[in-house]
């Protein structure tokens, strides 16, 4: 982040939460909520550059560090992971299938950002909005 502000480079955020995960482990059983998971991360790094960072957060909420990626850019990829992941189920025992979708929200690293925790906040409050405003999509 530091680096970014002082090559006045753009860094993004994209914060993903899979939407209604308790109902995959209540319905599937956590050996089913964990392969959510491990598919998750595997479709983000199908979009993914390999300077990209993928980091999980906690639970269902993982973290997408893009560099050299502004907002708007960050919003299209965003985009392209959030489709992607609602149009490939995720196999599951007995031919069966978990058809999920996430939830992202995008921050950009402002000049006047006085450490990560602004970052954090602006992100956390931009998938708050996608949460309430519907799940499955971007803000």
């Amino acid at each position: 982040m530091r680096r970014a502000q002082r090559l006045k480079q753009p860094l993004s955020l994209l914060e993903l939460d899979i939407d209604h995960f308790k109902l995959v482990n209540d319905t599937f059983g956590h050996p089913a909520g964990d392969a959510t998971i491990r598919h998750l991360v595997d479709l983000c790094r199908l979009r993914a550059r390999d300077i990209d960072i993928i980091a999980r957060l906690g639970g269902e909420e993982f973290a997408v560090l893009l560099f050299g990626i502004d907002r708007k850019q960050a919003l299209a990829a965003a985009k392209r992971i959030r489709v992607l992941v609602e149009a490939t189920p995720v196999p599951a025992p007995g031919n069966a299938t978990i058809n999920i979708t996430v939830s992202i929200g995008v921050a950009q690293v402002a000049a006047d950002d006085p450490d990560e925790n602004s970052l954090l906040a602006r992100v956390d409050a931009a998938l708050y909005k996608a949460k309430v405003s519907g799940r499955n999509r971007v803000c």
